[in-house]
């Protein structure tokens, strides 16, 4: 009975303390349209409340764009903004992930933006549909990024709460959690009643 007490206890425990989250998914939405004659693409998305550590951000590629060399960033401001995250990648039909790790000002505006580096073919997937009413999608033409508020791309962006430890200018700096801990404590206690059981 002591066994499932503490079990029990473990359990409450962890799940008083599991991080919350906001994932933003217009994946969905998508209605199988491909972004094509443009330079680049970009979303608007509004940081959540509480949870501001933009943890990672998706997008969705057509073959048409297989191993071409594009860039993503992240900035405050669609023309002219301070780049809070940028990474340069090759491009690959399906998901690409980009691990931004960025700490964001709540309820503030960012611009997750990529240029296809002059490449105009298919490129990331799209829709006509104004799905997501925190945002909206931009398009490069010229050097010059146009709003078009009835389309969205199709993203995954995933928030959390700010880590423990972390201030959002050090992203690889890890704090182990209590949860790891604990799970770590209580893999101690099983080994240490199963050795005494064996006795």
């Amino acid at each position: 009975m002591r066994v499932s007490q503490f079990i029990l206890a473990v359990g409450l425990f962890l799940s008083i303390n599991a991080a919350s989250a906001v994932v933003i998914d217009t994946t969905d939405d998508w209605t199988g349209d491909v972004n094509n004659n443009w330079e680049g693409g970009g979303q608007s998305i509004t940081v959540d409340s509480t949870e501001n550590y933009l943890d990672d951000i998706s997008f969705f590629f057509d073959v048409g764009s297989n191993g071409l060399t594009f860039d993503f960033f992240l900035t405050d401001d669609i023309n002219g903004g301070n780049i809070l995250f940028s990474d340069n990648f090759v491009a690959a039909e399906g998901q690409i992930t980009f691990d931004t790790n960025v700490l964001l000002d709540a309820g503030a505006q960012i611009y997750a933006l990529i240029n296809y580096n002059g490449f105009t073919g298919d490129t990331t997937h799209l829709m006509a549909v104004d799905s997501y009413s925190g945002g909206t999608s931009y398009f490069l033409r010229n050097g010059v990024w146009n709003e078009f508020a009835d389309y969205e791309l199709s993203f995954i962006a995933n928030f959390i709460e700010e880590p423990n430890g972390n201030t959002g200018t050090n992203p690889s700096t890890t704090v182990p959690l209590p949860t790891t801990l604990v799970l770590l404590g209580l893999g101690l206690f099983a080994l240490n009643l199963r050795r005494n059981r064996a006795v």
